[in-house]
């Protein structure tokens, strides 16, 4: 069974989520493979989907980014800038569109399944990827994005259950506006698919069933996983001693992409904790990772230790090593990664009864939850676990990681592969008895009987054949391949970019035909030349 993974990224939040799904999976020996338009973490079975190299872009530490995601976040950028009214609280409203050719991936074609995670930006639904109308697809809601007009979270409103329109987050007083465009283009893309939903949590997974566009799917609630020898407790005081943390001070840990992003809540934090000093309790220290807004810690009575943005787990896991609680306040929350790491490193979780965080911190026994907003209950709950006795807070740490263990890597791969076998058995596929991907696929664009180098593809086939490699020869790119080696003629338009592997050179005798088949080089991966003359022109 051959698995596909789509999403826009395998970091942050809703990214790291998906990418601890895979891993667990391809650790597993499942045949699973991670498409992605921004990777922080390229390997075998995590690459970027196939783009010419003039569409890809390199960053620090290993980054590689697709230029579809940067031209999905400029076009969401200009609907905003279209709607003078918008929310300025809005944290993101995409477009069902996208430049991907999901078409052309050899992985998708190949796949048994498709799971869908967090894809704006990356499916385009407004002209349907053909693969996606032909195979079981899983769609694990990573928010509210994939059933409402644009937004992520829908800060309350439920225009969703009904048919988006007159957007609020947008301003809008349009019933026929653009939310209710991307709406109609969602619907339009979903009747045509063989798809199933999977809820992180019961919560995300309720606003789904009242959802208009998903409501009739079949859902299914799985939690996210983590890998539980990474995050695990941790006694080790290096990282407190390397920020000069007095040692009898209490560290409470926030974390979130952005300290900016008013979803995140950070404002009910700093509210509490000032509450908290004028209280006479000193002895505490905030320390965060992500963007921070350095006018604020400027301001603070309280010592603020701000960490970068991390992108390692072995890092995130050493701060919350490091800290004795975890403070998590978001306004709407679906499932979040950090309230699972702070489990599973024992530290205990404070903060809102928020979307889905009950299903993962149990009040009382992993951590303290209050109702979303109450900045008061907030502030007891932080006092009380401030003042624990030794022996009740390491009672509280051994709770958060029993509860954290739940979230395992196997038990998250057990529940997808029910699921799998299940969706495949209802579309009548058995993955088992797929025909063998060949290694080669000769793609020629003359005919293999009346022309030269129709003639020599066929010969090719022939001497790849006779050395026992599994190859084909095809007068198209339906055939999907480990390698796809094309033999064009000069005049070739290119059309199906991405699938080349291998592309033949022939004889090229001037700099003006060299100059035609310049832009056919640079979508292969590697050229074949056969021509002495072509060699020896200049570039």
């Amino acid at each position: 069974m051959k698995i596909a993974h789509v999403c826009a990224t395998d970091c942050k939040g809703a990214g790291t989520a998906a990418s601890r799904i895979h891993q667990a999976q391809w650790k597993a020996g499942l045949d699973s493979t991670m498409l992605l338009l921004t990777s922080w973490h390229p390997s075998e079975s995590q690459r970027l989907f196939n783009a010419p190299p003039n569409m890809i872009f390199p960053g620090s530490g290993g980054k590689k980014e697709h230029l579809g995601l940067r031209l999905a976040e400029s076009y969401w950028q200009n609907i905003r800038d279209a709607h003078p009214q918008v929310d300025k609280t809005l944290e993101l409203f995409s477009a069902p569109e996208a430049a991907t050719e999901a078409d052309s991936c050899a992985v998708l074609r190949n796949a048994d399944i498709i799971q869908l995670h967090w894809v704006a930006g990356v499916i385009n639904f407004s002209t349907l990827p053909s693969v996606l109308q032909q195979k079981p697809v899983i769609w694990r809601l990573s928010d509210l994005n994939p059933f409402t007009g644009g937004c992520h979270y829908s800060q309350g409103c439920t225009a969703y259950e009904k048919k988006c329109g007159s957007c609020p987050q947008l301003g809008s007083n349009s019933p026929h506006d653009i939310s209710r465009m991307h709406w109609l283009r969602k619907a339009a893309a979903y009747h045509k698919m063989n798809l199933t939903c999977v809820a992180p949590s019961a919560w995300v997974a309720e606003r789904c069933h009242t959802s208009a566009l998903l409501g009739g799917t079949e859902i299914h609630v799985i939690p996210n996983c983590l890998p539980l020898n990474i995050f695990h407790p941790s006694s080790s005081p290096s990282l407190r001693r390397s920020l000069g943390i007095p040692q009898n001070h209490k560290v409470l840990l926030f974390a979130a992409a952005s300290l900016n992003n008013p979803r995140k809540g950070f404002c009910y934090i700093l509210h509490a904790l000032e509450e908290l000093y004028h209280q006479g309790y000193s002895d505490f220290t905030l320390l965060s990772f992500g963007t921070t807004p350095d006018t604020i810690r400027k301001t603070l009575p309280f010592p603020w230790h701000a960490l970068p943005s991390l992108d390692k787990d072995e890092d995130i896991a050493a701060a919350y090593a490091a800290a004795d609680a975890f403070l998590l306040t978001p306004r709407e929350e679906n499932f979040p990664s950090v309230a699972l790491e702070s489990l599973a490193a024992g530290t205990p979780v404070v903060g809102f009864a928020t979307g889905g965080i009950p299903e993962i911190v149990e009040d009382g026994i992993s951590g303290y939850l209050c109702p979303t907003g109450d900045t008061e209950a907030l502030t007891k709950n932080i006092v009380h676990l401030l003042t624990l006795s030794d022996m009740d807070r390491g009672a509280l740490r051994a709770r958060c990681r029993q509860r954290a263990e739940y979230f395992s890597e196997e038990r998250c791969v057990a529940n997808y592969t029910r699921l799998y076998e299940e969706a495949l058995r209802k579309a009548g596929r058995a993955a088992v008895h797929a025909a063998p991907t060949p290694e080669v696929a000769i793609v020629s664009y003359e005919e293999i009987t009346s022309w030269i180098l129709g003639k020599f593809a066929t010969k090719l086939h022939e001497e790849i054949s006779g050395h026992g490699v599994a190859c084909v020869i095809r007068p198209d790119t339906a055939t999907p391949a480990l390698i796809s080696h094309h033999i064009p003629y000069l005049g070739w338009k290119a059309e199906d970019q991405a699938l080349i592997r291998t592309l033949m050179i022939t004889h090229v005798d001037s700099g003006e035909k060299l100059n035609q088949i310049k832009r056919h080089l640079c979508l292969a991966d590697m050229g074949v030349c056969m021509s002495r003359e072509t060699m020896n022109l200049p570039a």
